[in-house]
């Protein structure tokens, strides 16, 4: 499983703040998202930055989580074609 690396949490926190205390960084504006877990039902808040192509929004994430190799594989073979 691919994991984010230990500094991205405290600078998404930094990150965070800075956002909610209106600091622009670029052209895009970038938002907080934020989602309650299905079991614990705690939130949980993730900086991203939405992307538009031909007219539509879209959020990319930085950290694809792979359960497999043959996933990953699967992925790529999927991307290249």
């Amino acid at each position: 499983m691919t994991r984010a690396p230990r500094w991205l949490k405290p600078i998404n926190k930094i990150y965070m703040l800075l956002l909610r205390r209106g600091v622009s960084f670029g052209a895009e504006q970038p938002l907080v998202l934020t989602v309650r877990g299905r079991r614990s039902g705690k939130s949980r808040s993730t900086p991203i930055t939405p992307m538009a192509v031909d007219a539509k929004r879209y959020a990319v994430a930085v950290f694809r989580v792979l359960k497999t190799r043959r996933e990953a594989i699967r992925i790529l073979e999927e991307e290249a074609a």
